[in-house]
């Protein structure tokens, strides 16, 4: 199968080349729609075609008929990233799996280059992520300390840890990472409270956290699982 076109050729006729892309052309970043269980061989003959692409993943313990197996799957399941000028896409939707580039209606929609960014962060720090419920509201922070410092998110607070959440707001999903508290400094100057998040003064912007928000887009007795505030698609 021809990875530029999609048809059938012949095995001795395969010829993989790159596509010309215009170094001056307007490159962001969007999400692509993937066909299930295929993301590494899409993200693979997208980047032969010569396009950047990114596909988180994590590592988590599947089991076997016999065995617990660590392997290693999508943190984003049926979507990778693809860096391109909407010019010049036709290479990448015809690429066998992909099924559109995700955004409103017919008009593709980029992904803000800081959650890129931030997601890559996340990989190349090596801590432990896992996917996560979206979050649109909450206590928003800012890591001060360690290889994630700087990174911006939403801070979780857990029976078996804390937690920050960075989200992907086109795809309506996040990713969350351990974290101490002690290391985080609250950005929108809130406490939280048994129900409601109320302002505070006394704790020069560290978090000073009690019980969850009345909606963290988590529900209390299922974390890992979306309240009905929460959006999936």
């Amino acid at each position: 199968m021809c990875i530029n076109c999609g048809s059938f050729v012949s095995s001795t006729a395969v010829s993989i080349a790159p596509c010309k892309i215009d170094a001056t052309a307007q490159m962001r970043w969007f999400a692509l729609h993937v066909r299930p269980r295929s993301e590494r061989l899409i993200s693979d003959l997208v980047r032969l075609k010569g396009y950047e692409d990114l596909l988180p993943a994590y590592r988590c313990r599947r089991h076997w008929s016999d065995r617990l197996k660590r392997v290693e799957v999508p943190l984003f399941p049926g979507y990778i990233f693809c860096r391109l000028d909407l010019h010049n896409r036709m290479p990448v939707l015809t690429t066998p799996g992909v099924i559109r580039l995700v955004g409103f209606g017919n008009q593709p929609v980029p992904v803000e280059d800081e959650e890129i960014e931030a997601i890559r962060r996340i990989l190349d720090s090596g801590v432990l992520a896992e996917p996560w419920a979206y979050m649109p509201v909450g206590a928003r922070v800012r890591i001060d300390e360690g290889p994630l410092s700087g990174l911006e998110g939403f801070f979780i607070r857990r029976r078996r840890g804390n937690r920050l959440v960075v989200g992907v707001t086109l795809l309506q999903r996040s990713v969350s990472v351990p974290i101490e508290e002690s290391a985080v400094t609250a950005l929108d100057d809130l406490e939280w409270s048994a129900n409601v998040c109320k302002p505070h003064h006394e704790n020069d912007g560290k978090l000073q956290l009690g019980h969850r928000p009345a909606c963290s887009g988590v529900d209390a007795a299922h974390a890992s699982e979306p309240c009905r505030h929460a959006i999936r698609v």
